[in-house]
């Protein structure tokens, strides 16, 4: 009888334990599933000039190989922009320099070996060197240059030591590491090269040096009025790309978390010569592969994979949210990925699911809502900036803890909270409505939104551009 209950008791944990690990891992086994799933088999047209926008030196190659090849092939021209040189990598300078606490130094070194790798994987693509362009800001910076440290008044510092970029190739020498400073950037290039498409990072790459990518293409793109066909490409989400080997001969499918959403997916096949150039190109990443193999030769599939976005606009409702029309605000949403890690699986009510706006007859609306009920003890984040006409761009990054609103002063063109602002909770939804005479003059409305607790982000929303309509 006691082997008969031992065996019942490791059976019964057994179960839980089994069940467990596919409750949580359930997303990585829905991706074995995927390929079962139909795929876009639109063709993709590019015009004559295309600029391809890297975070780090290899994210050019392993998003963009076909968008490069076609295109020098058709005699199109490529201009390539590398943000950061990728000197914050941490493990790649343990690594590569045998260094246990490596020092700024360290950091610039690896810095000066990306840059000579990148500019390597794009020759093999066929690349001219003059058209690889190299930023120099910080590695695992963007976001907060993005965020915080916007004005000329208040420089990141990097890894590598500096609140410039220190080296001599960057595309303005010294250039301050500052959000105001990237956008002169990206203005400057795409003014000169006028680019008839743009490749950049897709916003729902969960790192933060992608997703503040695309958020600075995006904000140049409506602060300019600059119109191009705009095109994504996913580095790093998940388990993405599944599985995580050398497979050429598997296609590669976007993550199951990001089925569901608006985003056209469009398949890009590579024949064998092209599979093997892209291949020859990413093992140029020297100081890469020696410590994120197999996932950078999990790229190497027959096709490239890219995405495209259909446009938005601030739809209106007659009444305002306050007669009984509440919940008609999140009929016309952003979804997210929903209960995708295993933080926004465990604080549910900081798991954002949708991301809402809208405009009634005197005030603008902006909404949140969330898996599970909302809770006072998380930080709900709604950030906006207005593009206003004549290039003016305003921000409100409002921040509700304890159900209270306030608006944070982050950068000089911050706006403040007008007094007639007020929050509405109801279940796991939120509204925050302000004065209508918020969008005077606004043509365009980028917005997002994120959920922290104890100083730990939980979850955050893509970045997203909708267009006003006026009334």
């Amino acid at each position: 009888m006691g082997a008969k209950k031992h065996i019942k008791w490791f059976i019964a944990i057994t179960t839980i334990i089994l069940g467990l690990g596919a409750y949580f891992n359930r997303f990585i086994i829905a991706d074995w599933f995927t390929p079962l799933q139909k795929t876009n088999k639109q063709p993709v047209s590019m015009g004559e000039r295309i600029l391809i926008i890297a975070p780090h030196p290899d994210d050019e190659t392993l998003g963009g190989a076909w968008v490069i090849e076609q295109a020098l092939r058709e005699g199109k021209k490529i201009k390539i922009i590398v943000m950061t040189c990728g000197d914050g990598y941490k493990v790649a300078v343990e690594k590569n320099f045998g260094v246990s606490e490596p020092k700024p130094a360290d950091f610039r070194k690896l810095g000066r070996i990306r840059h000579l790798e990148s500019l390597k994987a794009t020759g093999v693509l066929g690349v001219k060197q003059e058209d690889v362009i190299f930023f120099g800001y910080p590695d695992g910076g963007i976001n907060g240059l993005w965020e915080y440290n916007w004005d000329y008044t208040n420089l990141h510092k990097g890894l590598n030591g500096f609140r410039h970029s220190p080296y001599s190739f960057s595309y303005e020498k010294g250039a301050p590491y500052c959000g105001a400073n990237v956008v002169k950037n990206l203005t400057s290039i795409i003014n000169e090269f006028k680019p008839t498409d743009i490749l950049y990072p897709d916003p729902y790459d969960q790192h933060h040096d992608h997703w503040a990518t695309n958020a600075f293409v995006k904000y140049v793109l409506a602060k300019n009025n600059f119109r191009t066909q705009e095109w994504t490409y996913l580095v790093h989400r998940g388990d993405y790309p599944w599985p995580w080997e050398y497979a050429p001969n598997k296609q590669l499918h976007p993550p199951y978390v990001l089925k569901n959403l608006d985003t056209r997916w469009h398949y890009l096949a590579l024949t064998s010569k092209e599979q093997h150039l892209k291949s020859e190109a990413v093992k140029k990443y020297v100081t890469q592969t020696k410590v994120m193999d197999p996932f950078l030769e999990a790229f190497i599939r027959k096709n490239d994979l890219i995405g495209s976005y259909p446009q938005h606009y601030l739809p209106f409702i007659k009444g305002g949210v306050d007669n009984g029309n509440f919940d008609k605000l999140f009929e016309t949403y952003f979804s997210e990925p929903s209960a995708d890690t295993i933080l926004t699986e465990l604080e549910g009510g900081g798991d954002i699911v949708r991301l809402s706006a809208a405009q009634g007859n005197n005030e603008f609306y902006v909404g949140l809502q969330t898996r599970k009920p909302l809770r006072k003890d998380i930080r709900y984040n709604l950030r906006i900036r207005l593009f206003r006409r004549n290039n003016d761009v305003k921000r409100m990054d409002l921040s509700i803890y304890d159900f209270r609103i306030t608006a944070l002063r982050l950068a000089k063109n911050s706006l403040a909270l007008p007094t007639t602002t007020s929050v509405k909770v109801k279940g796991n939804r939120l509204i925050v409505s302000l004065p209508h005479d918020f969008l005077d003059g606004v043509d365009q409305v980028f917005f997002s939104g994120d959920t922290i607790l104890k100083h730990k982000r939980i979850d955050k929303a893509a970045w997203r551009v909708i267009t006003v309509k006026k009334k």
